[in-house]
Formats: structure tokens, C-alpha cells, sequence
């Protein structure tokens, strides 16, 4: 795992428990942030607006698209 600090807020567009881990969606504007958490870490409802912030563990990012530029990074 690895620790990096972020802040991400968005809506809660998906949420998936599997294999010890959350798998949350978030539409944080023009990005769509698709990344798993452990499942220590408190769950959200579909809907919910949210920050992920701080210095947290994150166990993989899969993926960040942006609808503007495909080129963005966070």
C-alpha cells in the first residue's frame, strides 16, 4: 500500500465491497475518480457528497478520466 496525501471531493456514484476492500466512485467535477480503500475506512452511501482528504492508505487507484482533458492529472 502506499501513503500519499489528497483531497478529492465529490458525489458518491458508485461503491462496491469486494475482496476486503471498497471500490468508491466519485464525480468530483470533470473528473471521475475510481479508487479502493480498506474496509477499516468508514462506507458512504450512493449520493453522498464527500471529501477524502489527508494522509490516508490507499490500496490502488484504478483510474482517472477527465471529461475535458484527457491529459489532467490530479
Amino acid at each position: 500500500m502506499n501513503e500519499i496525501d489528497f483531497i478529492w471531493s465529490g458525489e458518491v456514484v458508485s461503491m462496491i465491497e469486494k475482496e476486503g476492500k471498497y471500490h468508491v466512485k466519485l464525480n468530483c467535477s470533470s473528473q471521475l475518480v475510481e479508487l479502493a480503500i480498506p474496509e477499516t475506512t468508514r462506507p458512504c452511501r450512493l449520493g453522498d457528497k464527500i471529501m477524502i482528504h489527508g494522509h490516508i492508505r490507499i490500496m490502488e487507484i484504478f483510474r482517472v478520466n477527465s471529461t475535458h482533458n484527457r491529459d489532467s492529472k490530479l
